[in-house]
């Protein structure tokens, strides 16, 4: 990311493409996932679809409660055979911006309060679920790693994207190609240019590795 950013420092975990457009997922050290899917004209970035996630690490049931939730959210559970971690992910409705530093930092401002205040009362909303809410970035080193450790996680929130009333102005190719890429039950094959971060080290330092080193992974349902 060229621009400077409110909120930061910004810090880029991934950088590929989705059905052949540029998206970058970017990290602050609240917890706070930007995902942007850039639309290009002559090779050059014009403008670009943006959502904000707010990682939580969560403990309790999140099935029913996300059900209740009128806002954009993922709940992703890891299991192993020694334990299982919940985390959620709630997220901005998709905007559009312009490529242009005071235009596209503006937009993620406006994202970011307004992700703030949604987070503050699903904070509020859970206690009545009995489920505890931790930002990522606020657990310890080996929560914040197995959600990061996740290589599937970057593309999910990629394609996250669908339009919205809030939303007209995004362009209709950005549109037609980000949601095509929500019908694919596997990331496509172009996002192996990108990079994926592991995790971290117990000095704090990020770990990170080309998606190539995933290419023969297989993922399979858990077991004992």
């Amino acid at each position: 990311m060229e621009f400077r950013l409110a909120e930061g420092p910004w810090e880029s975990v991934f950088s590929g493409s989705i059905k052949e457009y540029e998206a970058e997922v970017l990290l602050n050290p609240d917890s706070v996932l930007l995902v942007a899917i850039y639309e290009k004209q002559k090779e050059k970035r014009v403008g670009a679809v943006i959502q904000l996630f707010k990682v939580f690490y969560a403990v309790g049931e999140l099935g029913a409660f996300v059900e209740t939730l009128p806002k954009e959210a993922l709940a992703v559970t890891r299991h192993s055979k020694e334990e299982t971690m919940s985390f959620l992910l709630l997220g901005t409705k998709p905007s559009y911006a312009e490529y242009k530093e005071e235009a596209f930092s503006d937009e993620v401002d406006a994202l970011h309060k307004a992700l703030g205040k949604s987070a503050a009362i699903v904070k509020e909303v859970s206690m009545a679920y009995d489920i505890k809410l931790k930002p990522v970035a606020k657990c310890v080193a080996k929560i914040r790693t197995a959600f990061f450790a996740q290589p599937l996680m970057v593309p999910l929130m990629a394609t996250a994207y669908h339009p919205t009333e809030a939303a007209p102005a995004v362009p209709a190719a950005v549109a037609a190609a980000v949601s095509a890429a929500e019908a694919v039950p596997k990331p496509p094959a172009r996002i192996a240019a990108g990079e994926v971060l592991l995790g971290l080290t117990k000095d704090g330092t990020v770990v990170k590795e080309p998606l190539t080193l995933f290419g023969k992974t297989f993922v399979f349902s858990s077991s004992e």
